[in-house]
């Protein structure tokens, strides 16, 4: 019997910005890469598919604009706990039989974590394999077929649990467990009802999240000294603990624009603050990711933690925290950098 090979994808031009025909691209064996090896608008349309409307997503998501008290009490989905499931078992080739909708999406199960981070790998190239609807792999007897923009929801979802939930949940668990003086608890109690959840805080003359934020963050954590010291401090904590982060206290996110004027408020000086004016380097060239203040653990002063890129974390981390280059993906050296003050 001769074996059937797949039908080659027909010629393209990657900067045609034609309508898409999918029979033209499903199931052709292509491989889902980057722009590089696929045409933007067939890129624009699988992305499309996997997204879920501007309607649901404003109905279901936080709104930006609340404070972080609101995030850490924010309802989510359950999550399913199987580990063990393929991501091509949650893809169909039928057409969706049912809708997701405001009702439906707090109660359909999540998939794993782990299952989920597979799951996104792979969905792209699912797309251009045929498929049409998403599955729930983990209920067996399960007959309905969700669009494929269920993915997308997942994936956002995803997203917001490990940037914001999960972190700031710890750290109300955290502040809950310290016994601070009294001036610290209101503040940081001024901090979780003000502060956006979202981090995008407001300009330094304005308040109550800076005014808030100013009563408890000090000019001092800018010297080299303390810094130094309580980077060994980490480095010692990192050595010993490199899988755990259940303690990290809480912190107070602010973007990139807000921390150069930080730096700015200040006169750096090289020779003086070699550590800092990295700091302010980086934050400059558009390395940084993200800002955050932190209180350190034994709450008699503030850490300032700085989130690099994926790109660059791992060989700044190394060089700030342990004062040498090392292996990226050396376990001693896991979890974000912390700049510290007095």
């Amino acid at each position: 019997m001769a074996v059937l090979s797949k039908p080659s994808p027909p010629p393209y031009d990657l900067d045609d910005t034609g309508p898409v025909i999918r029979a033209d691209w499903i199931g052709r064996g292509i491989t889902y890469n980057t722009l590089d090896s696929i045409p933007a608008r067939l890129h624009h349309t699988i992305n499309a598919d996997f997204t879920i409307s501007e309607e649901l997503e404003s109905y279901f998501f936080p709104f930006p604009h609340l404070p972080l008290n609101h995030i850490v009490d924010w309802t989510i989905p359950p999550f399913n706990t199987r580990t063990d499931i393929p991501p091509s078992s949650f893809f169909s080739s039928d057409q969706a039989n049912e809708e997701i909708n405001t009702s439906n999406l707090q109660h359909i199960q999540v998939p794993a974590r782990q299952v989920l981070a597979k799951l996104f790998k792979t969905s792209r190239q699912a797309w251009l394999d045929g498929a049409r609807s998403v599955v729930l792999a983990y209920h067996t007897d399960d007959s309905a077929r969700y669009p494929l923009s269920l993915v997308g929801f997942w994936l956002q979802l995803y997203n917001l649990m490990r940037d914001t939930i999960d972190p700031w949940t710890r750290s109300a668990a955290w502040v809950q467990r310290q016994q601070f003086p009294t001036a610290i608890q209101d503040a940081i109690e001024d901090l979780f009802a003000n502060v956006q959840w979202s981090g995008y805080l407001r300009s330094f003359t304005e308040s109550p999240p800076l005014a808030s934020l100013t009563k408890i963050l000090s000019d001092e954590w800018l010297d080299d000294t303390h810094i130094t010291h309580l980077l060994d401090l980490l480095d010692h904590h990192v050595l010993n603990n490199p899988d755990s982060d259940t303690d990290l206290p809480p912190f107070v996110t602010v973007p990139p624009l807000i921390t150069h004027d930080i730096l700015h408020r200040h006169s750096l000086d090289r020779q003086i603050s070699p550590r800092v004016a990295d700091l302010e380097e980086f934050i400059h060239t558009g390395d940084v990711m993200q800002f955050t203040f932190i209180t350190h653990v034994n709450g008699n002063h503030w850490t300032a933690l700085n989130r690099w890129s994926m790109e660059t974390r791992w060989a700044v981390q190394c060089r700030m925290a342990c004062g040498m280059d090392c292996n990226p993906g050396s376990p001693s050296t896991a979890g974000p950098i912390y700049i510290s003050p007095k």
